[in-house]
């Protein structure tokens, strides 16, 4: 399985290529103000510093918050956002990444749901053939409840409505697993054959916590199972910090290991836990062996 690790911001970005690359991760998904905090020349030198560190820039997320919402219910605010979305295409297109994740909106009140939903669309109807000509690809998030964009099941039929091969999902295992009642397996079944792009990522269902795999209480067998059905073989960015601090080596491995032979579980009077080193706090996999982060 192909992994990509996740950075938000960059000092040294060759250094940064060559830690990652140490720790098992050839991919990397870079975070939205490493590229509009650079001019253009300078967002090409980053993507050579990376190369040079054996590490490919696959994907970069797009800008987004209160003041780069493309599904704004302010115009000028909106007007503004899709601006930055086309810095945005414009700088990552120069690194030749296979997507621009994009969030669609943020969170609101019901009744304002589906002035978002109509305002997305007319947003992206403006980027997308700016992505076409450029040829990066736009990953739509789902994202958690009460956003604009929760609802795979709307996000996937807008999506198809577009009929483009540079326009897909990109499905946030955290987002879906906040989703009441429905859940990372609906959410993902939902999303469907739209899905170009994965975020990968854990919590305790309550809010955006971003943990490292396996240690929120998703059930990553379940979806493991599932996604080796549809034998998904791009990189699966990994949006979140290893656990502990334990260093770049040790997620990619623990990653590598749920999806592969999992997690090690004991049963308990019918129910089953996952087995915790007294030592480093992290669980024990196994990838052909056992291991916990102290091996």
């Amino acid at each position: 399985m192909k992994l990509a690790a996740c950075i938000w911001e960059v000092e040294n970005a060759e250094e940064a290529a060559m830690e990652l690359a140490e720790g098992g991760f050839a991919y990397v998904e870079l975070g939205p103000s490493v590229f509009m905090k650079r001019e253009a020349a300078d967002v090409e030198k980053l993507g050579a510093d990376f190369t040079r560190g054996g590490v490919t820039i696959w994907s970069g997320h797009a800008p987004f918050g209160r003041d780069c919402n493309i599904s704004s219910p302010d115009d000028s605010l909106r007007k503004k956002a899709v601006e930055d979305h086309i810095k945005m295409l414009h700088k990552a297109a120069s690194l030749h990444v296979h997507h621009v994740v994009v969030h669609p909106g943020m969170a609101c009140a019901p009744e304002e749901l589906p002035r978002g939903e109509d305002n997305i669309r007319t947003s992206l109807e403006k980027l997308l053939p700016l992505a076409e000509k450029l040829g990066v690809k736009m990953a739509v998030e789902n994202l958690p409840p009460k956003h604009v964009g929760w609802d795979c099941g709307k996000l996937a039929a807008m999506v198809r409505q577009f009929d483009s091969k540079w326009m897909g999902t990109c499905f946030d295992t955290g987002h879906a697993h906040m989703m009441p009642k429905i859940g990372v397996m609906e959410a993902f079944k939902a999303l469907g054959d739209t899905i170009i792009a994965f975020h990968a990522q854990d919590n305790d269902g309550t809010w955006d916590r971003h943990i490292q795999p396996p240690y929120g209480t998703t059930d990553w067998r379940a979806f493991a199972t599932h996604l080796k059905s549809v034998n998904f073989t791009d990189p699966i960015a990994i949006e979140a910090k290893p656990w502990t601090d334990a260093g770049w080596k040790c997620e990619f491995r623990e990653i590598q290991a749920l999806f592969a032979l999992g997690q090690v579980f004991v049963n308990h009077e019918g129910r089953e836990a996952g087995v915790v080193c007294s030592t480093c706090g992290h669980y024990f996999f196994d990838d052909g062996e056992r291991f916990c982060a102290c091996s």
